[in-house]
């Protein structure tokens, strides 16, 4: 059988080959014609900037957030944060393994005790004053069929700081806060087996586990940005000089650890001491995010002088929630803040929903 080509296809030399115009290209064809016309150049430059301009504008969206939202924030005390973290956040084996098999708890409840991981860490008496491990929280999620059940649970380390990755300005910047989160591991059972368990190693990779003994994965933070590895008994029998800490579990949603109060005074301490950080010098914004293909920014006018978020960062390009802190560089009142706006540049119309906006009060003693 033979195939049959077109006379187009067969005659390469029948029509040159185009390449795309680049723009330097069409400023200079512009020209060109321009002159055949006997169009003034200068009206060419006017056209091509009024052009630009209009596009610019078709792809900028402002958002202007209303002033009655804008709150303050109280800040907890950081000693009480200290005490909460060690009673509410942390148990014992026996008191976990009694939750998972409490038959009054809901099944999917109990999978979260079961599969709880545990943390290794260097046995040392006198802990660091920064980076201080808040806890572990979780996310669930439950599918019912009518033969099938499938859970999902994700495991998060909460800290008041991170002492690598992205530097501390910058984060307050993306995220508002100095509180660090990051996924420890996620596992999916179905019908009460593990189908599939990833954990977050160093570079924020998810690699998959696979068996990991008797009783429950355990990990140890392997970056200083809270990245793990997990740890295997063997390895574990071997090992000296370390304690296991037992977190409790609590859910992410409900106990919302970067916005309590006295874990916000316990991280504001922190980074007072370490980086000379005052979180009570910034504007927060809460907000949805729907831009997916852009860039979004806050901009702030305090006592008449406004302040950028991009004087930090380029912008926000995290679709959903976000919480920016925009620096001031000293506390305002809130009858300072003239106006708020957020400006996000997409080639399609969007909603941005503006949750809160709030400040802190003038902290001078953070401990």
């Amino acid at each position: 059988m033979h195939s049959r080509l077109s006379t187009d296809m067969l005659d390469t030399t029948a029509r040159p080959k185009t390449r795309p115009r680049s723009r330097t290209d069409t400023l200079a064809h512009a020209f060109r014609r321009a002159a055949t016309l006997s169009i003034p150049s200068s009206l060419v430059i006017v056209a091509l900037v009024c052009t630009l301009v209009l596009r610019t504008a078709s792809l900028t969206h402002v958002v202007d957030v209303p002033l009655t939202a804008l709150e303050r924030r109280e800040v907890g005390n950081a000693h009480r944060g200290l005490e909460r973290i060690a009673a509410e956040n942390f148990t014992t084996l026996e008191e976990l393994d009694a939750l998972a098999n409490e038959p009054r708890l809901p099944e999917a409840q109990r999978l979260v005790y079961r599969y709880a991981p545990l943390l290794l860490q260097p046995d040392v008496t006198t802990p660091a004053n920064d980076d201080t491990l808040i806890g572990v929280y979780y996310l669930l999620s439950t599918t019912e069929g009518e033969d099938t059940s499938v859970t999902t649970i994700q495991y998060f380390f909460f800290s008041t700081d991170e002492n690598g990755g992205t530097l501390a300005l910058d984060r307050l910047a993306l995220f508002g806060q100095p509180i660090d989160r990051e996924l420890i591991y996620r596992v999916t059972i179905i019908n009460g087996e593990i189908a599939s368990a990833y954990y977050q190693a160093p570079v924020h990779r998810l690699v998959q586990m696979h068996d990991w003994g008797p009783g429950r994965p355990i990990f140890e933070v392997a970056s200083a940005n809270h990245n793990f590895r997990p740890v295997g008994p063997v390895e574990l029998e071997q090992r000296s000089g370390f304690q296991l800490l037992v977190p409790l579990p609590r859910h992410e949603l409900e106990a919302d650890p970067a916005h309590d109060p006295d874990f916000v005074a316990l991280a504001a301490s922190e980074v007072a001491a370490q980086y000379g950080i005052n979180l009570s010098h910034y504007v927060y914004v809460e907000f949805q995010n729907p831009v997916y293909d852009g860039v979004v920014t806050v901009s702030v006018k305090v006592a008449g002088r406004w302040y950028y978020l991009h004087d930090w960062i380029a912008g926000l390009t995290r679709p959903g929630y976000n919480k920016p802190g925009i620096y001031i560089g000293f506390a305002p009142d809130p009858e300072m803040i003239e106006a708020i706006r957020i400006v996000a540049y997409s080639p399609r119309d969007v909603e941005i929903e503006v949750i809160s906006a709030f400040i802190y009060p003038r902290l001078e003693y953070l401990a």
